[in-house]
């Protein structure tokens, strides 16, 4: 092998991947969930995403930056799963089935999304400039379950979500389909 081959042996090549920002995105929310805000650096980004680390800072100015746009990118996912799913029911009895299946079947509440939005509500109380992410979140649930609740209503069932699906991860004992039926009927009854 000449010393030029040798040069070039030892040098990454360039890959061309033009949903690089989004991966990197992705990876970070993985690395959040496994080691959480505080144990997530763009070095380990970088090395779990398997690029390097001016690849990173060419994409994110710091990481915070980086914080940021993959907290913005789990509350838009899961904005979205919740008003798809809101916005099929044809009335309020579907509406209702919605609710309750949004709960019952963890939409909201999956060990992933829980661990991610416990981070988030950490890393948003050390950074209350960043206190617009959760409220832009909030404000996305309740648009999708006021097209069937009034507001006061579409608040309290959007708490109750949040606070059953948190409560169920970690009840030994989670409240049942039917109990939870019943709780969010009541709450709707109000409307």
């Amino acid at each position: 092998m000449n010393e030029e081959n040798k040069k070039d042996s030892g040098r990454r090549k360039r890959r061309y991947d033009p949903m690089r920002r989004e991966r990197l995105v992705a990876v970070t929310l993985e690395v959040i969930e496994q080691y959480g805000v505080a144990g997530t650096s763009t070095r380990k980004v970088a090395e779990i995403a398997d690029v390097s680390l001016g690849s990173l800072t060419y994409y994110f100015e710091s990481i915070n930056h980086l914080l940021e746009e993959a907290f913005t990118h789990l509350s838009i996912k899961i904005s979205n799963a919740f008003s798809e799913r809101l916005g099929a029911a044809r009335n309020r009895e579907e509406a209702l089935t919605a609710v309750v299946d949004i709960i019952d079947q963890n939409i909201w509440g999956s060990p992933q999304t829980l661990t991610l939005s416990f981070e988030l509500y950490s890393f948003v109380s050390r950074n209350p400039h960043l206190q617009s992410l959760p409220q832009r979140w909030m404000e996305q649930s309740r648009q999708a379950l006021e097209q069937h609740f009034t507001p006061s209503t579409a608040r309290a069932l959007d708490a109750l979500i949040e606070g059953i699906g948190i409560h169920n991860h970690f009840d030994e004992e989670p409240m049942p389909r039917v109990e939870i039926e019943s709780l969010i009927r009541q709450v709707a009854s109000r409307d």
